[in-house]
């Protein structure tokens, strides 16, 4: 089991950037995906208190990563009605869309995924990779969260991360 709660299994980085804290999960996550690499980070920006990791809701951090494959899989099937809805978005054609639309979630194009948390209980997950034709991912596919519900899905790039969800 992930001890997330565990103040010591979290490494605080410089992020060169003035009033914004984060910090990275030193341990593996546990997960039956296939992915190359995974990530748990926690961010915080702009609060007086602003380095204090304490004032995360790690008991609700804790809730998520315990079933994070079910969390991958409502993020891909989000992804999923993306697709459905406009498909050129993706660079899929008309012909090609059941397949993606069928395709289990375990092989779903998407990889290196980041779980990022925020101190006001939204969070995200960011595939940093993503294996769909002719479009340009940039820093990935952000699927955001307020709490357990999906709010938002992009196509993300780098002054999207920084200015929308972190500040």
């Amino acid at each position: 089991m992930n001890n997330i709660n565990n103040i010591t299994n979290w490494k605080q980085e410089d992020t060169r950037i003035k009033d914004l804290y984060y910090w990275i999960y030193k341990k593996d996550l546990k997960s039956s995906f296939p992915f190359e690499e995974t990530s748990v980070e926690l961010i915080a920006d702009h609060a007086p208190e602003g380095n204090d990791i304490n004032l995360f809701d790690f008991n609700f951090i804790s809730s998520i990563i315990q079933a994070i494959d079910t969390y991958f899989e409502i993020a891909i099937n989000g992804i999923k009605e993306e697709i459905n809805k406009d498909h050129t978005l993706f660079g899929i054609t008309q012909e090609k869309t059941a397949e993606y639309l069928n395709m289990p979630a375990i092989s779903f194009p998407v990889n290196q995924p980041s779980i990022l948390f925020y101190r006001d209980g939204t969070w995200m997950i960011r595939f940093a990779e993503a294996d769909f034709p002719t479009v340009d991912y940039g820093l990935g596919i952000g699927i955001t969260f307020d709490r357990e519900k999906i709010t938002d899905i992009s196509i993300l790039d780098s002054d999207e991360i920084i200015e929308e969800d972190i500040l």
